[in-house]
């Protein structure tokens, strides 16, 4: 679970196993204890990230460190140089809508993550990192969709407050699906409607042929 390192409380410092502190620009403090508890942490991206990052591994060389990369229109040519630089683990990291930032406002996370996944292959360092992405996934088809654009995970959200009944900004809730079959396929529908016709026809034609 990725959290704010100031909205760990006592209480989650008591999983650190399960605990990713992600540390905003600036704020990564190396006497924090957490860090000699934890096996993940994430550091935002910021001018001074890779310095941040050498005195984290040498304070910590067990720890695994994340960088977090906002997905704006430079997020694939930043997260080259990181990963030219020495990173672990670059996460790309889009709105809650799953739409970049700034100039990138237009763009879906999947465009993105297709971006800077090929930029990383352009600069042969594909396979020397690992490219996680969020922002937007809130369906199982989104995981998917993500790895098949270049994602090698994905961090989630969206889904943790829906299973929670929470209403996000007052437009998504999970009972808003009850009984709207509508957005599903069955499978039995599909075999009725669309395989049992063809197929009818398929031994139709094969009889009126052999009949001639």
């Amino acid at each position: 679970m990725v959290v704010s390192r100031e909205q760990i409380t006592p209480e989650l410092a008591q999983s650190p196993a399960q605990l990713v502190p992600s540390y905003p620009a600036g704020t990564l403090d190396l006497d924090d204890p957490l860090l000699q508890k934890v096996r993940l942490v994430e550091v935002l991206d910021a001018d001074d990230v890779v310095t941040q990052v050498d005195a984290l591994k040498r304070r910590f060389p067990q720890l695994v460190c994340a960088v977090q990369v906002p997905a704006d229109g430079q997020a694939a040519t930043r997260m080259g140089e990181l990963a030219a630089a020495g990173a672990e683990i670059l996460h790309l990291a889009a709105n809650v809508q799953g739409r970049g930032f700034g100039e990138a406002g237009d763009l879906h996370v999947k465009d993105l993550i297709r971006q800077t996944h090929l930029k990383l292959v352009e600069l042969r360092l594909r396979d020397s990192v690992t490219l996680l992405a969020s922002g937007g996934i809130a369906m199982a088809e989104h995981v998917a969709k993500a790895i098949v654009c270049g994602a090698d995970g994905v961090i989630v959200d969206l889904p943790l407050l829906i299973a929670l009944e929470c209403r996000i900004c007052r437009q998504r809730e999970v009972r808003r699906l009850r009984g709207e079959v509508g957005r599903a396929m069955f499978v039995e529908d599909l075999q009725k409607e669309i395989f049992a016709p063809l197929f009818a026809r398929t031994v139709e034609e094969s009889e009126r042929r052999e009949g001639e």
